[in-house]
């Protein structure tokens, strides 16, 4: 997708396109916020721009009246578009008169040139993000089609998505205010983003991973299928229906996902544990990875009635977490009637984990601590070993190695072009530059010494390499 961001004039007012492919969004400066700043840049997200809220080539430019223009270009005739606007991110997007979410706005491409917009508010968050790498909402207020309500739906992506062209296994995860942000966090957070970043740079492929926020009051309803005598439920099938039926599909579409079921996972804690474990087997044709972290069984025995109904359709890895202490035991002994229901029901011990832990808590932080783990076990994920010596599968020479001031990478066939990046320990990109020469030297004055992870991408082929700088 390319863009082009200009000043338009006021006689633009008047200009036809000659291509309908091409739009302008446009925003009378009488119609925004008063609290609006002149030094507040206005960007465009959308599902164009895999809703970046403050990429350059989409930030709005001012004309000399005031109103603010952005030209999008290479449009299909007849596309439907969705967008919000945002001052830099989604902690400043625009809200309605009231302070509340609004739905994305949607333009279907045709012969108009220009859209104006009002915007009656802007979200102005004054608590700083505590998220790590790259954090979006993918949409604040997601409509739910099945349970005709909306929902804040989160992404994060892997530090090497925007370096490359691959693909990536995804996780849907449940409870998102809870995954990467603390400070939106209702009992402390998973650092989801931390511990992917982390995994990245030990030699992790990545994975995207997907947050659905719970729905507050509507929480144990939508996280059970089945009715409980005092505490409700019963809406899960409608929630599972929406996250395989209308949020997946959705994923897949916009961003590089690997959208088979053997890269499909599913997960949550508590009574996310319960709609996870429901989710996984009442759909083993979209996941095999799950998950269950802390569940709730205790909400419902259809949840074991469930596995015997279903059985063992397609291969699956299922994770069962819980903690000695949980519920006075009580949580332990539902998850260990689990397990073995499982495996009454041709599940076999290879593919279902049972871990307990003696000091494990009804709690965030010990979700956290044995994420890791469960990842790692899930998806057969291994650290690159800390071996700096050159590897077999690389077709390039790396030199010196370790490093100092300089490295050198030599072909004995270059490709047409190649992409070259470095990330730190932290998972944090410190370079990168396309190439289109025969050997590349770059200069690494100015990184600290120690451990960098060196990905060099070539279409749709990536090939990593741990070295080490001196």
């Amino acid at each position: 997708m390319t863009t082009r961001a200009f000043i338009v004039s006021l006689c633009f007012l008047s200009y036809t396109f000659v291509h309908a492919q091409k739009i302008i969004l446009a925003i009378d400066a009488k119609q925004l916020p008063p609290t609006q700043s002149a030094q507040n840049e206005i960007y465009v997200a959308g599902s164009f721009n895999d809703w970046q809220p403050a990429r350059k080539d989409y930030r709005m430019q001012k004309a000399e009246n005031g109103n603010y223009f952005l030209e999008i270009d290479s449009l299909k005739q007849g596309e439907s578009i969705a967008y919000k606007f945002t001052q830099g991110s989604w902690r400043k997007v625009e809200k309605d008169k009231d302070g509340k979410d609004i739905p994305n706005r949607t333009l279907i491409v045709q012969n108009q040139a220009i859209t104006y917009h009002t915007i009656a508010n802007w979200d102005n968050m004054t608590t700083d993000p505590q998220t790590v790498g790259h954090v979006q909402v993918l949409n604040a207020a997601y409509f739910m089609p099945q349970l005709n309500r909306t929902r804040r739906v989160w992404a994060y992506l892997p530090p090497d998505y925007f370096l490359t062209q691959r693909r990536y296994p995804v996780i849907y995860l449940q409870d998102g205010q809870n995954l990467f942000d603390n400070t939106l966090a209702f009992s402390g957070e998973w650092g989801i983003d931390d511990t992917m970043e982390s995994l990245f740079a030990g030699g992790d492929p990545g994975a995207i991973v997907i947050g659905i926020d719970n729905g507050a009051q509507d929480r144990l309803n939508e996280y059970s299928p089945w009715k409980h005598p005092t505490h409700g439920g019963g809406e899960g099938k409608a929630y599972m229906e929406f996250l395989v039926k209308t949020l997946k599909p959705h994923v897949d579409s916009v961003f590089r996902t690997k959208a088979d079921r053997e890269n499909t996972a599913l997960g949550g804690s508590s009574m996310g544990g319960l709609i996870s474990m429901y989710g996984g087997m009442q759909y083993q044709n979209i996941f095999s990875k799950l998950f269950i972290f802390s569940p709730s069984f205790w909400f419902s025995q259809e949840a074991y009635t469930q596995i015997e109904k279903t059985g063992h359709q397609f291969p699956m890895k299922i994770y069962l977490l819980c903690g000695t202490p949980e519920g006075n035991g009580s949580v332990v002994k539902d998850m260990k009637k689990m397990y073995e229901t499982l495996l009454k029901n041709g599940f076999s011990t290879q593919s279902v984990k049972f871990v307990e832990k003696t000091d494990g808590q009804h709690s965030e932080w010990f979700w956290r601590r044995e994420y890791p783990e469960a990842y790692k076990w899930l998806f057969n994920s291994h650290a690159i070993a800390t071996d700096y010596s050159l590897t077999d599968n690389l077709p390039f020479r790396l030199s010196p190695t370790p490093f100092t001031d300089t490295l050198h990478i030599a072909w004995e066939k270059a490709p047409e072009k190649y992409g070259v990046a470095l990330f730190n320990s932290f998972g944090q990109n410190v370079f990168f530059h396309q190439y289109d020469t025969q050997n590349a030297v770059i200069n690494t004055q100015k990184l600290d010494k120690g451990v960098y992870l060196l990905v060099v991408d070539i279409d749709d082929k990536t090939f990593r390499k741990k070295i080490l700088k001196l």
